[in-house]
């Protein structure tokens, strides 16, 4: 909560000590962050936000992109099994024209927790950019058969529910992507 209270003194002040104070801030809550959850991504979201509109002037834009990388993936040493921020280096990776590096990160995040309907999603999403047809729609139809498996179920912890939804847009992609067989 530091880091975002200083991040937020340093929007209205454009003082830099409450920018350090933010990135300090982050930092410690990610040294003490340990367990297999999504909070580490949390903690930093808010940084990320700031630090992708571009808010600190005295940065350039590939500053900001090189420290949104490595806040990533520190938070991937800490924490190897939070798939939300695998997801977010793929994102990244994706937008810098690195599809092999996103795709890997995807592989990873699905292959930690099988039940990520959105990472087969996205990965669907790069193999057909990649003409890879048949690799984008097996990803489409899994994204879709695990969504369907868990939709509706009320019995679901928080975690289980952020892990198998998959927003609007992304079922209607699936649906007409799929009907039109790739």
């Amino acid at each position: 909560k530091a880091g975002a209270i200083y991040l937020r003194s340093y929007i209205k002040t454009k003082d830099v000590k409450y920018y350090k104070k933010s990135l300090a801030s982050i930092d410690r809550a990610l040294s003490l962050q340990k367990r297999r959850d999504q909070n580490i991504s949390k903690k930093v979201y808010l940084l990320g936000i700031g630090l992708q509109r571009k808010i600190f002037s005295l940065e350039t834009a590939s500053d900001v992109a090189r420290k949104m990388e490595a806040l990533q993936k520190r938070i991937l040493e800490l924490n190897p099994y939070d798939v939300n921020t695998m997801k977010n280096l793929s994102v990244y990776y994706s937008k810098m024209g690195r599809v092999d590096e996103a795709q890997r990160y995807l592989r990873k995040a699905v292959s930690t927790e099988p039940n990520y309907a959105l990472g087969y999603f996205l990965l669907g999403k790069l193999k057909f950019v990649g003409r890879e047809v048949e690799e984008g729609m097996f990803c489409y139809k899994k994204a879709y058969d695990i969504y369907n498996k868990y939709a509706g179920r009320l019995d679901l912890d928080d975690y289980t529910r952020t892990i198998v939804d998959l927003p609007d847009e992304a079922l209607d992609e699936i649906g007409e992507t799929v009907s039109k067989g790739g």
